[in-house]
């Protein structure tokens, strides 16, 4: 034992037996494993093996030895598994020795063989006869063995009686079949990467040959086909495509892309895959992100799955609308597509290259903004810190959708979209003043605050407002509320708001109509400033004058003081009257 390792003692070992029999020979007789104890002495088992015409010489630990290492019976102490083999001597030459003939496939460059054939055992000076080969190669005729590996012209045929003196290596030599043709597949995987599986070659006598599938995979890669080159981009063949005209051997390297890459344009493609990392870097040479939609487009089937994001240097505009929550154009009034792809957490930071001229990101990372501050384009829940910065003046498309942010107060800035504020889950206060689009409209707060389900107070009155639909759908936790004196149009304003108890129809209003949700027969004060015929108009008067009570929702009892009197809606009872 070397080293100054420590030998196990006590530990319980075995000796196994082979007859290891000399080529054309056959030995009776059996011995099964024999067990002994580490570090104590103990006796081999006697020989129970025979062969006619031979001597048993003792045991060896090489299967091709031709002297003993160990004598019948012999005394030892052993620390651990021993393989021993039986040691013969012919008795017809005393002096003869046992040597070995060794196989190699010696498949040709591109190839693969199957079969196998173990070393045979021959005794020096007396002719045997070679194993038959058990080796093949698809596409290749085996023609015999040589003693050189590079001999193109076999030495020994097939199953040839051969004399040996000296341990033997023999190397199968091949000729490809005529006509054949074989394609073969390399992984060609990308710097830094390690590809999995394997492809054997494809081999056909005909001019035809449907490529195999891949079977080559690389992490974080997408396959795209297969070059002639392996330096090469540009795919020449597409996986399992059809080969006409195949005379020729082709070798044919795996094309890979990056899960995230960009086109001529710079715009990024994004790809998923199964093994996103956790630390997301956008390649050098993106300059736009959202702008054209890709397959997997956007990163909203993968916020879960990182925990940063690094903006390169090149980066010069974002589409967050696109980019981020998917809010993809033309399916208003539908819900947009995956918002709740925006309410999972999104835990990951920014990080933004310093090299980078227009964007930055704040202390904590969970804000990404222009590099002048003035713009706001999204928001993450790395962190609890979601003070806006003063230098806002613009906040993107879908900057705040399902962020944690538990109160917003601004005035004087711009918004570029309606629906900036949706799925804030976590939001409870609201104060807008002075708010107006980017292209310098008034603000169209639709759906702005819609499924915000914490959300209980907010007040919009310092806003230039004409239109709120949806404004605080769902918003359940609603109980006070300030509206702007320009609006004129409410329509569906506190859809499924249950707690909302009392709120003012501002003068400006003409047109107004609301659902305020299953109410458990819950009473609802509405202050409106002019007549009771004027609250007959802005209800879209039909026959009733004033709407069925069942439009503000399930049993819920309403009362609308007008400047000279009250209209009373019975939850319930479709009943209406004035006082």
């Amino acid at each position: 034992m070397g080293g100054g390792t420590t030998p196990p003692y006590n530990e319980t070992f075995t000796v196994t037996f082979y007859s290891n029999t000399p080529n054309g020979t056959a030995a009776s007789g059996t011995m099964i494993p024999q067990a002994f104890i580490s570090g104590q002495p103990f006796t081999l088992a006697k020989n129970a093996f025979s062969i006619e015409g031979y001597t048993f010489r003792g045991w060896a630990e090489n299967i091709s030895a031709t002297e003993a290492e160990y004598v019948d019976e012999e005394e030892v102490t052993l620390y651990d598994n021993l393989v021993l083999y039986a040691v013969w001597q012919n008795d017809d030459v005393p002096n003869a020795k046992n040597f070995t003939v060794t196989f190699y496939p010696n498949t040709p460059n591109g190839t693969a063989a199957s079969g196998t054939m173990i070393p045979q055992t021959f005794i020096s000076g007396q002719p045997f006869t070679l194993a038959k080969n058990a080796f093949s190669i698809e596409g290749y005729t085996f023609r015999g063995w040589a003693e050189n590996i590079s001999a193109t012209e076999a030495k020994y045929t097939d199953e040839a009686k051969i004399t040996v003196s000296k341990n033997l290596e023999l190397y199968a030599v091949w000729e490809k079949d005529e006509n054949n043709h074989t394609v073969t597949f390399y992984a060609n995987a990308p710097h830094g990467f390690t590809a999995q599986g394997s492809m054997p070659p494809q081999s056909s006598k005909n001019s035809w040959l449907t490529l195999a599938k891949n079977a080559f995979s690389i992490p974080l890669h997408i396959f795209k086909g297969w070059a002639t080159d392996d330096s090469s981009k540009e795919v020449v063949y597409k996986d399992e495509e059809e080969l006409y005209n195949f005379t020729d051997d082709i070798k044919l390297y795996a094309v890979w892309e990056y899960w995230l890459s960009y086109d001529e344009d710079g715009n990024l493609i994004v790809q998923i895959v199964d093994d996103i990392p956790s630390d997301v870097v956008i390649p050098e040479g993106v300059t736009t992100i959202g702008e054209t939609i890709y397959f997997g487009g956007t990163f909203t089937d993968i916020f879960e799955n990182f925990t940063t994001l690094t903006i390169p240097s090149t980066l010069k505009n974002i589409d967050t609308g696109l980019a981020f929550t998917n809010m993809k154009p033309g399916f208003w009034p539908l819900p947009f597509l995956g918002i709740d792809k925006r309410t999972k957490g999104l835990p990951f930071k920014f990080i933004v290259d310093e090299k980078n001229p227009y964007f930055k990101t704040n202390e904590s990372g969970n804000m990404l903004l222009s590099k002048d501050g003035n713009e706001l384009y999204f928001v993450t829940n790395s962190s609890s810190d979601y003070t806006i910065p003063s230098t806002v003046r613009n906040i993107k498309a879908g900057a705040f959708i399902g962020a944690d942010i538990q109160s917003i107060n601004l005035d004087g800035v711009t918004l570029e979209a309606n629906c900036t504020f949706q799925n804030c889950t976590k939001l409870t206060s609201v104060v807008l003043k002075n708010i107006t689009k980017t292209d310098g409209s008034d603000i169209d707060p639709s759906q702005m605050f819609s499924n915000c389900i914490a959300l209980e107070n907010a007040d919009l009155s310092g806003c230039n407002i004409k239109r709120m639909l949806n404004t605080f759908a769902n918003c359940t936790s609603l109980t006070e509320v300030k509206l702007p004196e320009t609006l004129e149009n409410m329509d569906a304003t506190f859809d499924g708001c249950t707690s909302l108890t009392k709120f003012a129809i501002p003068a400006s209003v003409t047109h107004f109509t609301s659902n305020l949700g299953t109410g458990n027969g819950r009473s609802v004060s509405i202050a409106y400033p002019k007549t009771i015929e004027d609250y007959k108009k802005i209800r879209n008067n039909d026959a009733s004058g004033y709407f069925l009570p069942s439009v503000f929702g399930g049993n819920v009892n309403v009362t609308v003081t007008c400047s000279d009197g009250k209209v009373i809606y019975t939850a319930g009872s479709d009943e209406i009257k004035a006082e």
